[in-house]
């Protein structure tokens, strides 16, 4: 090997990629596979070396859907033609690191960690001495476990640094470069992390108020807002764990591969801080303003946390699930407004979010571009299935609500029959509109959004307001 040779040395997690692969592949198994990490706590000697192996023997990486940095790859190849050696230097596991230099084709070498090396700092640096032959090189790097090679290069590059570690940087190598990507706070992804559209679905709190005097008390009514807001925060959590454990699926999506954490836009530890803040708040509140519902709460969360780890995975349960988390939210309501519970109602909520659920399954597999979706098992093969079901729970709805109309239980409320039968009308064009357009793929993947943004649905809304209120 010439000892004149001109080296670039490049860091693969926060530099090349957006993300660490060793971070996000731990969150993943402590999500949705936490017994793994039991095990390896019970069978192995605890330490970082195997550690890497476990999470990279069980969570596979797509290497064309990882959120490369274009800038660093720009220098990379202008260094290559200009006849620089290129090194990918890590501390990623082997495996991972093979990978990315397989499917760019534009590393020389790789060095990353195994079962007896842990690749970083200056074990980093007695690794590039063995392969450089002590010769110069350039570094590419993003934190401060890169200050040793970063003392030893001849020149360096600091790719994405905060503005504290950047005047560190600076002060400390004022010759070497920063390459310059703009960073947001996390909180300018808040709306994208949080999915305050999604705090939508909690308007089901008020729903059981429809079938008794809570819906014309507004006293009654702003028992409700602790309950929506706790909710709220739960919900958003919840969002922020899913997508921290459905990263790898989502990459390979044509619309969630721009989520925040998929993106590489936040860091997915970030994420998890996040979370872990929103549920302290969540459940200080919980026990100081509603403490009658906080095994409902407790249910609804664990149920989560469980279709998060492994049940979304199983097809059809995973409907029921899905239903199960409007239910509980219902039940929530009911015991919140204390007012009585109707078999009717209930029985028409789960009549629509099943259809809802099917509906949101089906846009899912409509919008894949290949047989598999991650990790739910419905495909192309399915479609039809879906479609018969979802359209199924909306004339079946319907007739429950005529049913209702002429039970005895409605005339406790309501006066009205012929007037309110006419509810069935907005409703039933709103449902089915939504699958006429997701036939034609023009419903978002999650029908929520549709919805929202839609103004026949306010029309719709305001509609059957207006039937409800005149049916008293």
């Amino acid at each position: 090997m010439n000892s004149h040779d001109k080296w670039l040395v490049v860091d693969l997690d926060q530099t090349l990629i957006k993300t660490d692969l060793f971070i996000e592949g731990l969150l993943r198994c402590l999500l949705t596979n936490p017994f793994l990490f039991i095990r390896w706590i019970f069978n192995n000697k605890p330490n970082c070396r195997s550690l890497k192996g476990v999470i990279a023997d069980r969570f596979k990486v797509d290497y064309s859907k990882l959120p490369y940095r274009l800038e660093v790859l720009d220098i990379i190849r202008s260094k290559k033609l200009s006849g620089y050696r290129i090194v990918l230097a890590t501390g990623a596991y082997q495996k991972y690191a093979d990978g990315v230099a397989a499917y760019l084709g534009l590393f020389d070498h790789v060095i990353s960690s195994d079962e007896t090396i842990n690749n970083t700092g200056e074990q980093k640096l007695r690794s590039l001495r063995g392969i450089t032959n002590q010769s110069e090189f350039e570094y590419i790097g993003d934190c401060g476990k890169d200050f040793p090679i970063l003392e030893a290069s001849k020149k360096g590059y600091l790719v994405s640094p905060s503005k504290s570690f950047r005047a560190r940087f600076q002060e400390r190598f004022p010759s070497f470069d920063v390459v310059d990507i703009q960073l947001r706070n996390i909180w300018d992804y808040d709306s994208k992390l949080l999915r305050p559209h999604q705090w939508a679905k909690n308007i089901v709190f008020f729903l059981p108020a429809v079938t008794g005097f809570g819906f014309y008390d507004l006293n009654l009514l702003w028992l409700v807002l602790p309950t929506f807001s706790v909710m709220s925060l739960l919900a958003s959590v919840v969002y922020i764990l899913n997508d921290i454990a459905d990263v790898e699926s989502d990459r390979g999506h044509s619309d969630k591969k721009k989520r925040c954490f998929a993106s590489g836009d936040v860091p997915v530890q970030l994420g998890f801080i996040m979370a872990l803040i929103l549920f302290g708040i969540a459940f200080i509140a919980l026990l100081c303003w509603q403490p009658p519902t906080w095994p409902l709460f407790a249910f609804y969360f664990a149920l989560t946390i469980a279709y998060t780890m492994v049940l979304k995975e199983i097809a059809i349960l995973d409907i029921f699930v899905l239903i199960s988390f409007y239910v509980i939210r219902i039940f929530i309501g009911i015991k919140t407004l204390e007012v009585p519970n109707s078999v009717w109602l209930m029985s028409f909520c789960i009549l629509l979010f099943a259809n809802l659920a099917f509906l949101k399954r089906y846009i899912e597999v409509c919008q894949q571009k290949k047989p598999g979706n991650g990790r739910r098992k419905y495909d192309s093969d399915d479609k039809e299935f879906l479609r018969t079901s979802g359209i199924a729970t909306i004339f079946a709805s319907i007739i429950l609500m005529i049913l209702y109309a002429k039970s005895e239980d409605f005339s406790e409320f309501y006066s009205n029959t012929d007037l309110f039968s006419l509810i069935a009308v907005p409703y039933g064009f709103m449902m089915l509109r939504m699958w006429y357009l997701a036939s034609r793929n023009k419903v978002d993947s999650d029908p929520l959004v549709y919805t929202i943004k839609s103004p026949l649905s306010y029309l719709a809304l305001i509609a059957s307001s207006v039937i409800l209120f005149c049916s008293r």
